[in-house]
């Protein structure tokens, strides 16, 4: 929610603001430390989603308004983008216990995470008994047909 408003944000920045290489290597520069910052460390859900999606959309506009001597600018834009949501994809949301949560002691989780996980974990159960049903009903071979 809070990137894909910073990617609004920032194109509608990118588009108002006058088309300069400065404006756009600034922006780009500001989202790739922003993405970095939130990966190696967590910080607040603005820094680390808000801030490097506002600037991705203003280089991403911007690159693109400046004709083909920014066009590699916005295609960096999406490279870094994409690269950021591989490596998110690949580590997963951040499940660890807050600094501050009185809760930090209890596993499997605190009074926060516990509706997600018992969500999650219905889920689960859900989709393998619909697995199982359907391999139960065509038989293992579920190949081309």
């Amino acid at each position: 929610m809070l990137l894909g408003g910073g990617l609004i944000l920032g194109a509608v920045a990118g588009a108002l603001l006058p088309a300069r290489e400065g404006v756009a290597g600034a922006a780009l520069l500001v989202a790739f430390i922003g993405g970095a910052i939130a990966f190696i460390a967590r910080p607040s859900k603005f820094l680390g989603r808000a801030l490097p999606g506002v600037a991705l959309g203003c280089a991403f506009l911007q690159g693109i308004r400046l004709g083909p001597l920014g066009w590699g600018m916005g295609f960096g834009a999406i490279v870094l983008f994409a690269i950021a949501f591989l490596l998110y994809r690949k580590r997963g949301p951040h499940r660890g216990p807050c600094d501050t949560c009185p809760d930090r002691e209890k596993r499997p989780a605190c009074r926060g995470f516990a509706p997600i996980l018992k969500r999650e974990r219905a889920l689960q159960r859900l989709s393998g008994r619909l697995i199982a049903q359907e391999l139960a009903r065509k038989g293992p071979d579920l190949g081309p047909q």
